[in-house]
């Protein structure tokens, strides 16, 4: 018998199958031939250091102002902490600067608490959290990021570092006229799903296909589509036909259980998440790639050797947000992830610069010139990294402090503007041109998400200016549709 799976099902089996998966089972190696680097691995603790002093500005008025009882436990829960290497950073950085002003008072209340679906790597966390749990400033536990739940009441906040972008998603074909086609995966020879998963369990090779699966009911993914219908005609007039789109099922049922933890009674706090992705319009953008595997070199699809690879997506923040509208939250802040960086904790500052060029040395690099270029390389790196982004979530009506963190993108209409077919490519390049940037037709073209490419460019600072001056080329949401 044959039975496909849905390309979801199939990936988050290879990811966290607590017999054979990526993270389930623990085959993912961090450290020495780590697999893949994370940049609160790559920088570490200086990542961590960030994360404490941006907690610290996010909290700060909360805590002054009562929304947060002085009497009441401060928590910190993390939220698929990898190897906890960005948990003890942070505690590190806390602890350390118990007499500081903002960080101090952080420092006399909290409470860390990492929560992750796999028992091994939970092994892992509790490992390198030992001095803090022993300390009882920390705490390990099981949870899972499909369906997040807290216990009794919570004040603090939930941080999330690349984790929505490894929620399985599912893999749809959209078609001009509406028709939506969902993707699955089956074996050759053809088999159950039973007999596929145990012959990936007893490491047998595998010739396996994409197919296509029924569209089960989804009332959350329906909704986007049709929220993002302008944007599918316009790819579709752009001549993207058939279009495909990762849609990341996951963060519906994510969003509502933050929801659940940061308002409501005996309830507030506010959620900071740091991945990568782009708009709608980048991951309904066919001419990049929004699937990427980590774990084997020469590695391409998520089909190959299952179990062995990790498997992660471009995030939708524009889906999150409007996600989050519907659940009660709202999106405080979308920004580039160089927002966790500030005077305090300056990269490049004389007390974090030393860190990091020790890390460059810990990851292999020779002492003295060759560790500090790595360093600045990556500094670098962190500061312009293509599409990663740093994300405030929390109750209506928070302020965050633009102070610390700048003014954020705008997410919904503005963010969605693209490059409009008929604009003028000379009078594009004229307006920009003291700009030092590549020449338009390297990163401004019709059905592009403009942010993410002022990104992809190294000119995320002087976004606000680039914007300004290409307004009069840009086409609204189903513009190019209606006039194509």
């Amino acid at each position: 018998m044959s039975e496909a799976l849905a390309f979801r099902d199939f990936v988050d089996g290879c990811l966290y199958d607590p017999r054979f998966g990526y993270y389930g089972a623990g085959v993912v190696r961090f450290g020495d031939e780590a697999h893949y680097s994370t940049f609160p691995q790559g920088m570490s603790p200086a990542f961590g250091w960030l994360v404490a002093d941006s907690l610290a500005w996010l909290l700060d008025a909360p805590m002054r102002d009562g929304r947060i009882p002085p009497d009441a436990p401060l928590t910190l829960l993390e939220i698929g902490a990898g190897d906890g290497a960005l948990a003890r950073d942070t505690l590190d950085r806390l602890v350390s600067r118990a007499g500081d002003p903002r960080l101090g008072p952080l420092a006399e209340r909290i409470r860390y608490v990492v929560g992750d679906r796999s028992p091994t790597l939970r092994e892992r966390q509790r490992r390198a959290l030992a001095p803090h749990i022993e300390a009882g400033r920390a705490e390990v536990i099981a949870l899972d990021a499909r369906a997040p739940r807290w216990e009794g009441p919570f004040y603090g906040a939930v941080v999330c570092n690349e984790l929505l972008s490894n929620l399985a998603c599912d893999k749809l074909i959209l078609h001009r006229g509406g028709g939506v086609t969902r993707v699955g995966v089956t074996a050759r020879p053809p088999m159950s799903a039973d007999t596929l998963w145990r012959a990936v369990a007893a490491g047998e090779a595998l010739a396996l296909e994409e197919t296509t699966v029924p569209l089960a009911p989804d009332p959350a993914r329906d909704a986007l589509l049709a929220a993002l219908a302008p944007l599918i005609a316009d790819a579709h007039a752009l001549g993207h036909d058939p279009l495909p789109l990762y849609y990341n099922a996951g963060v519906p049922a994510f969003v509502d259980g933050l929801a659940s933890i940061l308002a409501g009674p005996d309830r507030f706090g506010l959620a900071l998440l740091v991945d990568y992705g782009g708009t709608s319009r980048h991951v309904l953008d066919p001419r990049f790639s929004h699937l990427r595997v980590y774990g084997r070199v020469g590695a391409e699809s998520p089909l190959e050797t299952p179990g062995q690879l990790d498997i992660t997506w471009d995030l939708d923040f524009t889906q999150l947000g409007l996600v989050a509208e519907e659940r009660g939250l709202e999106l405080l802040h979308l920004g580039h992830q160089s927002m966790l960086e500030s005077v305090a904790a300056d990269l490049w500052g004389p007390e974090l610069r030393p860190l990091v060029v020790e890390g460059r040395v810990a990851e292999g690099a020779a002492p003295g010139e060759e560790a500090e270029l790595e360093a600045e390389r990556l500094v670098a790196e962190f500061r312009e990294a293509d599409g990663f982004r740093a994300v405030v979530l929390g109750p209506p009506g928070v302020e965050v402090p633009r102070v610390r963190f700048g003014e954020s993108d705008p997410w919904r209409v503005d963010a969605l503007v693209t490059i409009a077919p008929w604009a003028d490519r000379r009078a594009m390049g004229e307006a920009v041109a003291d700009l030092a940037l590549p020449p338009p037709d390297e990163w401004l073209y019709p059905g592009c998400d403009l942010v993410a490419n002022i990104s992809a460019v190294e000119a995320y600072a002087e976004r606000a200016t680039i914007l300004e001056r290409l307004a009069p080329f840009l086409a609204r949401p189903g513009e190019i549709a209606r006039r194509g």
